[in-house]
C-alpha cells in the first residue's frame, strides 16, 4: 500500500527544518548552520519559507544530522533513526497549528 506524502512546498521544507533543528537541541539557526558551513541569510530563507533550498545544501544536512531528503523534502518520517523521529513529532505536539501541514501525512507507524 502506498503512503500519500505531503507535497513538498517551501513553507513545508522550512517548517520541516525547523522542527529538525530544534529535535536535535539545537535553539537558534545559526549553532544548525555553522555546523554545516551553509551560509546564514540562505538558512534563514528556507527556514522561513521564502526560498527552497538545493538538493547539494539539503545534502550537507543528510549527511551531517542523519536525515533524509524523504523527510525534508516530503515529510515522510519514517527513513529516520526512530528516536530522532519521535522527538520530530514532540516538538511538532508543542505547536500544532504552526506544524500541522508540515507534518499532514506522516507514518502512524512511528510510536512515541
Amino acid at each position: 500500500m502506498k503512503r500519500k506524502l505531503n507535497i513538498t512546498r517551501p513553507e513545508n521544507v522550512g517548517k520541516r527544518l525547523v522542527l529538525t533543528r530544534l529535535a536535535l537541541g539545537f535553539e537558534n539557526q545559526k549553532e544548525f548552520y555553522a555546523a554545516t558551513g551553509l551560509g546564514a541569510s540562505a538558512y534563514s530563507m528556507w527556514e522561513s519559507g521564502d526560498n527552497f533550498p538545493r538538493v547539494e545544501h539539503m545534502m550537507r544536512l543528510c549527511q551531517e544530522f542523519k536525515l533524509t531528503l524523504d523527510w525534508l523534502y516530503r515529510g515522510d518520517l519514517s527513513s529516520l533513526p526512530h528516536s530522532l523521529a519521535v522527538a520530530i513529532k514532540n516538538e511538532a505536539a508543542k505547536k500544532p497549528e504552526r506544524f500541522a501541514e508540515a507534518l499532514r501525512f506522516i507514518d502512524d507507524e512511528i510510536q512515541t
